[in-house]
């Protein structure tokens, strides 16, 4: 059966707010066919996904897309020390060489690449841990969502065909009186 499903997600872990998104889509298949889109760093957690998946989906070609956002709560900023400092002398350089240029100003030299630079606060395996379990957490809540879309669209087609086939036996048993068969 056909069928989608959303689920959001989202958690506070040190200095970072992480949310996520799971979708998970299906089209009809013979089999389970799982295919996985995770974002780098959480490819470990692929065999788990599709266990997880075989235990609530039966058949089927299911594409399931984790998307993840990171907002770094810290504001702590890190200064390439050496760099400013090699781009300040370059500057004082071609200003002596060529007195007609203006000399670059703190904000110019500060917003070059590489000089300022937000300090990564990344995850500590106890934080990675607990967001991975979060994340495993909703992909079965997705995947059971996925399965009751499937089983009702599953009923519709039931309801609709037990209609054309009722619809049918009438046509049928008309004929027969219209020829006395």
């Amino acid at each position: 059966m056909t069928g989608f499903a959303r689920t959001n997600g989202n958690i506070s872990l040190g200095q970072n707010n992480i949310a996520w998104t799971w979708e998970i889509k299906s089209v009809n298949g013979k089999s389970l066919d799982l295919k996985l889109r995770l974002p780098s760093g959480f490819d470990d957690m692929s065999v788990t996904l599709k266990n997880k998946a075989s235990e609530i989906l039966n058949r089927g070609s299911v594409s399931a897309f984790l998307e993840l956002t990171t907002e770094n709560l810290s504001k702590n900023i890190k200064i390439d020390e050496k760099l400013l400092e090699d781009l300040t002398l370059q500057a004082v350089a071609l200003c002596q060489k060529h007195p007609e240029i203006a000399m670059a100003t703190a904000g110019e030299l500060l917003s070059q690449r590489g000089v300022v630079e937000q300090d990564e606060n990344t995850l500590n395996d106890e934080d990675l841990l607990t967001l991975k379990e979060k994340i495993l957490a909703d992909f079965i809540s997705t995947c059971q969502k996925l399965q009751y879309d499937r089983q009702k669209e599953g009923e519709k087609i039931k309801n609709a065909l037990g209609a054309i086939l009722e619809k049918i036996s009438e046509i049928t048993l008309n004929i027969e009186k219209i020829f006395e068969i």
